[in-house]
């Protein structure tokens, strides 16, 4: 007997909670048990399958940690007679950065001014008063920029919005 489990709201929890009530009204207790027992076994099999996922994301985030760290170090690590070696360093460094986040599905989150302010990919720190009407509710600076990787926000941007 094999039951989907999904509860997003009160009207879904209340939903499985009628159905197992339907099915289980008619049973005898060997039979309630067993099923109750089969959903047990569901609940942990999806509870391993979860788990495994967060353990495979964690491990992808770390491992794209440590080559993006790889890369700072090995600027770091060079020796730097002059200015301008330093200059071409944090050059080399930025474009292997540049890379690495592509090669690992990292994005940068920088809005714009005037761009729409969207909850999902901006944290509000501030407003900035105005009078135009038209951009009450848009970005006016961004503070500090996201970060997402493989399209899930990781980091939302900072930033500052008008408001009237």
């Amino acid at each position: 007997m094999d039951i989907n489990i999904v509860i997003n709201n009160e009207e879904d929890t209340q939903r499985l909670i009628e159905t197992i009530a339907n099915k289980i009204s008619n049973m005898s207790s060997n039979e309630v048990a067993s099923y109750y027992f089969d959903m047990l076994m569901q609940l942990k099999r999806k509870d391993k399958e979860i788990e495994a996922r967060v353990n495979e994301e964690k491990s992808k985030v770390a491992l794209s940690f440590a080559r993006v760290l790889r890369e700072v170090l090995l600027v770091f690590d060079n020796e730097h007679t002059n200015c301008n070696s330093l200059i071409k360093s944090i050059e080399m460094l930025k474009t292997k950065l540049q890379n690495e986040f592509s090669k690992n599905n990292i994005d940068i989150i920088r809005p714009f001014e005037g761009e729409n302010f969207d909850e999902k990919l901006h944290d509000v720190i501030g407003t900035v008063v105005c009078e135009d009407p038209s951009l009450d509710g848009k970005i006016a600076n961004c503070i500090s920029p996201g970060i997402s990787m493989e399209n899930k926000v990781i980091l939302p941007a900072q930033v500052l919005v008008y408001a009237l």
